[in-house]
């Protein structure tokens, strides 16, 4: 079975960018749904359905694991070329318009194709 890379996903997101935009909901959602064996709801359009207004995606997990945490999460899908401008805007909106959400129970996941580099103190973002 062959793995898809952080490489391979950046490199679909940007010579096929419409297709990855639909693509790239379906696959978090598949990952998430075979990874927790204990959730609540979720909520993550795909394909068609992306242009649904508000977050791009809601889940409760009753659960912790590796990947999601327990208790709702919201998750945002950015698939520009300016990523760190898409994870401010993002985090901007949301702070602004957190959607009727209790922002201290509930957290925030941003989902990228990009290969990442944090400094030593984790505070800085770098795109490789």
């Amino acid at each position: 079975m062959k793995l898809i890379t952080a490489s391979t996903l950046e490199s679909i997101s940007v010579e096929k960018s419409r297709m990855f935009q639909e693509l790239l909901p379906e696959l978090v959602k598949r990952l998430i749904i075979d990874s927790c064996e204990s959730l609540s709801s979720i909520r993550i359009p795909d394909k068609d359905d992306i242009w649904a207004p508000g977050f791009d995606g809601v889940i409760e997990n009753d659960e912790q694991n590796t990947y999601v945490c327990s208790g709702k999460s919201v998750w945002e899908f950015g698939t520009n070329k300016d990523t760190l401008n898409k994870i401010n805007s993002d985090h901007i909106k949301q702070t602004n318009n957190p959607l009727r959400l209790d922002k201290n129970t509930t957290s925030f996941y941003l989902v990228v194709p990009k290969i990442w580099a944090f400094d030593n103190q984790g505070s800085s973002i770098k795109n490789m």
